[in-house]
């Protein structure tokens, strides 16, 4: 067989995807579960999803500290006790939080996995938060967040979300160093009890799912006495969002970088228009053969890496381009960012650069597709979001029928230089 490796292999268009939506399981109280088969593995992962996050919180911090120490013991296992049964039956879990939902996430083999189900359910249900762990807990965190908020990345992201948002709003609202200070275990217990266990939550379980694995969860986290209510809760924003256009300097005098921030509020996905500005936002800076890394990166050489980023939330969305560079560039590279949002409309992309950007996009959503923990994360995506799970269809099929005039009218709604907010934090 010969083989040129001059000649590159040809470019396929994908022309199809093959998503199979999970199977729905409702348990007795209201909660419901989410199955992703797949018998080739010999593990499972199981998500338990609570919504509320920083919507929720009486004060910051609350709801990332509760789910983080929920495995800091119970009425009849200490931490040291929980972390050896975990590691005996080669099991762990993860615990993460957002502005929208908390979540913990087990990780098992199969054959185990009912018997660390039993614990999972003793530190979700009946955790003690015991003050002397949990003030440990919380100066470490101050600790680490003392560091990283020193980064002029951390310090540029957070004034904007404050601008886009306002410094009241759970989207925008700053972490300041007092907050751990103000956390004790009562906070974390009402939260427990009111937020996680007081509100519907979701399970995905993805892996090798058996039958009596299925039934001994919905055993453990399906009685009525463990959820207080049945339906699922509403949350209206009533913050006012901020609307104007902004340019705000954090001075960090000695940073030897700045960091550049320049976005604003935008759609969510269920918004018509969500694929359409996610085609826009890739030939922009979404990826690396994007507009914006190759002008400010491959030849003015301003930065290592330069990225534009829709981030969908449950109850809003902003979209931002991000980047850090230079002092002595930092001002040359935000011409280039405006001169990059401009020519977006006085040079609309070629049919070339379409086809690239369609190809990128229907590859990245293949490859979040493959395989049963891929698709389980693409469920908890949309599931925190709010969005429905035909989602990855709908999207494929827009971006397959993107007409340029489409992109021409996604350009003028919604990438108007004027209309974004500006941050810097360094010297620009």
């Amino acid at each position: 067989m010969n083989i040129h490796r001059e000649t590159a292999p040809p470019v396929l268009p994908v022309k199809d995807i093959h998503w199979i939506q999970p199977e729905e399981i409702r348990f007795p109280n209201g909660n419901k579960m989410y199955l992703v088969r797949d018998d080739a593995l010999d593990a499972i992962r199981l998500d338990i999803l609570f919504p509320g996050g920083a919507w929720d919180e009486p004060k910051p911090l609350v709801c990332h500290t509760t789910i983080d120490t929920l495995r800091e013991g119970t009425p009849s296992r200490d931490a040291a006790t929980i972390a050896e049964i975990f590691d005996y039956y080669g099991s762990y879990i993860n615990t993460y939080s957002t502005r929208d939902y908390a979540g913990i996430s087990l990780y098992a083999l199969t054959r185990y996995a009912r018997e660390v189900l039993e614990i999972l359910e003793d530190i979700v249900y009946n955790p003690v938060f015991p003050d002397k762990e949990i003030q440990t807990y919380l100066k470490k965190q101050q600790q680490s967040f003392l560091i990283e908020s020193e980064k002029v990345t951390y310090q540029s992201m957070s004034a904007f979300l404050e601008e886009v948002f306002g410094p009241s709003h759970p989207y925008g609202r700053r972490i300041l160093p007092a907050h751990y200070d103000e956390i004790t275990s009562e906070d974390l217990k009402a939260f427990h009890l009111e937020s996680l266990l007081g509100n519907t939550c979701y399970f995905i379980l993805a892996g090798n799912v058996t039958d009596p694995l299925i039934k001994d969860i919905q055993k453990r986290f399906g009685k009525e006495s463990n959820c207080r209510k049945s339906s699922e809760r509403q949350i209206t924003s009533s913050f006012p969002v901020v609307a104007h256009a902004v340019k705000r300097h954090v001075p960090r005098d000695k940073a030897v970088q700045s960091a550049i921030t320049v976005g604003k509020r935008t759609i969510t996905r269920n918004h018509e228009d969500f694929p359409a500005l996610s085609f826009v936002n890739m030939i922009l800076g979404g990826y690396f053969g994007s507009r914006l890394m190759k002008n400010i990166r491959e030849e003015k050489g301003y930065t290592y890496g330069i990225y534009s980023v829709i981030q969908p939330l449950r109850y809003d969305a902003h979209f931002s381009i991000r980047t850090e560079t230079g002092t002595e560039v930092c001002r040359p590279a935000l011409e280039e960012i405006y001169r990059e949002l401009r020519r977006l409309k006085e040079q609309p992309p070629t049919e070339e650069e379409i086809n690239l950007v369609k190809n990128y996009l229907m590859g990245s959503l293949l490859q979040s597709l493959d395989g049963a923990l891929a698709r389980a994360d693409m469920i908890k995506r949309l599931t925190t979001t709010d969005t429905p799970l035909n989602y990855p269809e709908r999207f494929a099929n827009a971006i397959h029928t993107i007409t340029p005039e489409k992109i021409r009218i996604i350009t003028e709604k919604y990438f108007d230089p004027d209309s974004f907010i500006e941050v810097v934090a360094g010297s620009c």
